[in-house]
């Protein structure tokens, strides 16, 4: 059994999706912790922690690396055929700017 790591929080379930959407897109396996709990209130975020995305212990350093990379990078894309979230590639600078914002708290 593998064990989980969470490798950032954010306040917003979108935020969290989107971050679990470029890992997994990368091929990276993740979860989210807290998700409909915040979903169902949104006040309760702060208070329990936020989102957690969580990756596979192994793949945790590899996982930040990847998201600070795509994150600062414009020369990186992600297969987006197996994401139904993905509109366009105004989508990949949201989820960048996400990203950037949230740099500090990636391990």
């Amino acid at each position: 059994m593998s064990t989980w790591t969470t490798l950032c929080r954010t306040t917003h379930v979108h935020e969290a999706r989107m971050i679990a959407s470029v890992l997994q897109g990368s091929g990276f396996q993740t979860r989210l912790k807290d998700h409909q709990t915040i979903g169902m209130n949104s006040f309760y975020s702060h208070a329990i922690g936020g989102v957690k995305v969580d990756v596979q212990e192994e793949q945790a350093a590899e996982a930040a690396a990847f998201l600070k990379r795509f994150a600062s990078q414009e020369d990186i894309h992600i297969d987006w055929e197996e994401s139904p979230t993905h509109k366009s590639e105004k989508h990949d600078e949201h989820i960048r700017s996400i990203l950037r914002r949230l740099l500090f708290q990636i391990k």
